[in-house]
């Protein structure tokens, strides 16, 4: 299949690298860029860290997964230098990461953030394309964060950043390798019923699952994370938890008429142990579907 591909600046991949492990080590070499409002709001927030708690700075950061991202590898990095990295020692959530590192730490090696509207600024569809990613990502950690809690699970924050991250190697596709990621949307509208991991094999060589999953070992990501985005795992119901919250952020970004909604809610409701119509009313905040049931 001839998949066109846009020439790029040297700053991008232009081409497919020639393995996983080229993907990995070239993505994980980058400096990863954030949402432009994140950059703004941490810069207000350092204003006035002296009143400024971590909970605070969590709410800010885990509303961008590419800085929740930046913020885990920060920590961990940073209690490795300290010979903290046992597992025991973990920090598991970005809440732990700020209150770990401390404040006055966190906004002095944030003080120079780059937005990727900035990085893409010649790219417009790349940005609103990304910005869609993100929307999804935040949407599916919200799911994911309810149905966690519904469950009693003592590691919803976790899962909660588990969910936020389930796409994080699109979200860099997007943010390095523009026109290769446009290059898959555009085979994805012309072909709708194309696979995606097929779709990516065409255009990267590689499936994005394959190294969302290298990108968090090669990061030294907590082992939970690891194991909550590990599809490999998915009987389990944490993990399980985390995919179906991204399937359905995924399916709902086209519209609540999809069809892969219906198994998604039926799905849910296994694990929740209700019925579909119940989930589909919790999912859409009581609003009237004229299609739930009275069951």
């Amino acid at each position: 299949m001839h998949v066109p591909i846009v020439k790029e600046p040297m700053e991008f991949i232009a081409k497919p690298l020639d393995s996983l492990s080229a993907w990995t080590r070239e993505y994980s070499s980058q400096p990863i860029p954030v949402l432009g409002r994140t950059v703004t709001a941490i810069n207000a927030l350092a204003l006035d860290q002296e009143h400024v708690a971590a909970r605070d700075i969590a709410a800010e950061v885990r509303r961008d997964p590419l800085m929740t991202l930046k913020t885990l590898i920060w920590a961990g990095k940073a209690m490795r230098r300290r010979n903290h990295a046992s597992l025991s020692g973990e920090i598991e959530t970005v809440e732990a990461a700020v209150v770990m590192m401390g404040i006055t730490s966190f906004f002095r090696d944030f003080a120079d953030l780059e937005s990727f509207e900035a990085r893409l600024r010649d790219y417009p569809e790349a940005q609103l394309q990304l910005l869609r990613v993100i929307g999804r990502a935040v949407n599916a950690s919200n799911y994911a964060t309810d149905w966690a809690a519904y469950r009693h699970d003592l590691d919803a924050a976790v899962i909660q950043e588990a969910a936020l991250l389930h796409d994080l190697a699109e979200m860099l596709t997007w943010c390095f390798a523009p026109s290769l990621s446009i290059s898959m949307w555009k085979l994805r509208t012309a072909h709708p019923s194309m696979r995606s991991h097929d779709i990516q094999r065409a255009v990267l060589g590689i499936a994005l699952d394959d190294l969302n999953l290298e990108l968090l070992k090669e990061w030294c990501l907590p082992s939970l994370l690891l194991r909550l985005a590990d599809h490999h795992h998915a009987n389990h119901a944490a993990v399980k938890n985390v995919l179906l919250a991204a399937n359905l952020a995924r399916h709902a970004a086209n519209g609540w008429t999809d069809p892969a909604l219906h198994d998604d809610f039926e799905n849910i409701a296994k694990l929740l142990n209700q019925t579909a119509a119940w989930v589909e009313h919790r999912v859409r905040g009581g609003e009237d579907t004229n299609r739930i049931s009275q069951t």
